[in-house]
């Protein structure tokens, strides 16, 4: 999966350390998903960009989907759907999705199967411009689940 990836950003600060001690080039700092989100919604609502968000489950996307938009009300979320779609239902939303041109499509299913989902169906959603997987955005939002610590400073 990650040697089929466009594009990989570090989420966590264990992969800039690594990087620093094995790689060519060093990470300057981790780039985590729960901080990024948020950025890239704001940017997306300011340019009319749409958003697409898959995953989890009903409860988990819907939540993602309202503390997208109490933070970027005018953001178009053009449709979401939870991360368990199987056969025909799965069928429909991707071509739903493909018609609807999105540019963001969040995956909240977690890893790795947000992974597994873009490896298998990126080719499918071939007018969406980002795939970028959320993984637990929305449950480190609402405080279900405590989030890493910013870096080594930071930890108990």
């Amino acid at each position: 999966m990650i040697d089929s990836a466009d594009l990989i950003s570090a989420d966590g600060q264990p992969l800039v350390v690594v990087t620093r001690l094995l790689g060519k080039r060093s990470l300057p700092e981790r780039v985590a998903t729960t901080d990024l989100y948020p950025i890239v919604a704001q940017l997306a609502e300011q340019d009319s960009v749409s958003f697409y968000l898959l995953g989890g489950t009903e409860a988990i996307n819907s939540a993602a989907v309202d503390i997208t938009l109490q933070k970027c009300p005018r953001l178009d979320i053009r449709d979401s759907s939870h991360g368990y779609l199987t056969g025909a239902a799965l069928e429909r939303r991707l071509t739903r999705s493909t018609h609807w041109l999105p540019i963001f499509y969040g995956s909240v299913l977690g890893v790795p199967l947000e992974h597994e989902f873009v490896r298998r169906y990126r080719n499918r959603l071939c007018n969406v411009k980002i795939i970028k997987t959320v993984g637990a955005y929305s449950i480190s939002s609402r405080g279900e689940a405590s989030r890493a610590p910013l870096d080594a400073k930071d930890r108990v």
